[in-house]
């Protein structure tokens, strides 16, 4: 019942925010995060030419439509009726092919072995993992892989705003801590997180975009000097790309 309720007040914050467009409201702050978005659109688009993915959270602005334009075979999910509507009416536009479902990540209704890759943006940190982990490696094929762009959960400054912006996020969502990484090696062969922004993270509080990226450019080349010096860092970055690796030989989670 407890997991119940849950999804269901993630499927209401949701449905309103598709319909709303309440998150488009706060895009301006978020140009701080092109080099980590960049990272992990690269790596979803690698190779993916013929590939079957399985994108977690989809909507009119997800990486679905370009990775069907890249040639791969998209399955798009999401909780939010409202965000499924909008993707099947934004491919019907681009004139895509892609399949599209409402549906729990926690509780796939897909074969074993179906994907080569599963991807998702903001999506881990709305999951029970435990759940989460196990049917993403169910669902992928030997030797795939999960790559995720996900909030880190220890930077006081982005806890601080957390707390300033309840509206933005639901009762429920859990930003990603150390022990989530280790619960995910107890279901993948590999587990490798990237981190980025820390002291670029100051970039988000000037208003002006322009502005925005021409101080986010140096100042991320120093959370890398930073993140590689001092790694104990790393825990304190904003965002975090993981990849969750299966090996060529698969075995049930």
């Amino acid at each position: 019942m407890k997991n119940k309720d849950r999804l269901d007040r993630e499927k209401e914050f949701h449905n309103e925010a598709f319909a709303t467009g309440k998150r488009k409201k706060v895009k301006k702050y978020y140009k701080t995060t092109d080099r980590s978005k960049n990272f992990y659109r690269d790596k979803i688009h690698k190779d993916v030419a013929g590939k079957s993915v399985l994108e977690y959270g989809c909507g009119p602005g997800s990486q679905a439509f370009s990775l069907a334009t890249a040639g791969a075979k998209v399955t798009a999910i999401d909780i939010s009726e409202v965000a499924i509507e909008q993707t099947k009416a934004e491919a019907e536009k681009q004139g895509l092919e892609m399949e599209c479902f409402v549906m729990d990540a926690e509780d796939l209704s897909f074969d074993d072995h179906s994907f080569d890759r599963v991807c998702g943006s903001g999506i881990l940190h709305h999951l029970d993992l435990d759940r989460c982990y196990k049917e993403l490696r169910r669902v992928l094929k030997p030797g795939g892989s999960g790559i995720f762009f996900e909030p880190m959960g220890y930077n006081p400054v982005i806890n601080l705003y957390r707390k300033m912006t309840p509206d933005l996020r639901t009762d429920d969502e859990h930003p990603l801590l150390n022990e989530d990484f280790e619960l995910a090696g107890t279901y993948f062969d590999e587990v490798n997180p990237h981190y980025f922004h820390l002291t670029s993270i100051a970039a988000s509080f000037i208003p002006v975009a322009s502005a925005q990226s021409a101080l986010a450019g140096p100042l991320n080349g120093l959370d890398s000097v930073l993140f590689k010096s001092l790694p104990f860092l790393k825990k304190y970055a904003w965002i975090t790309v993981v990849e969750l690796k299966t090996t060529a030989k698969n075995h049930s989670a």
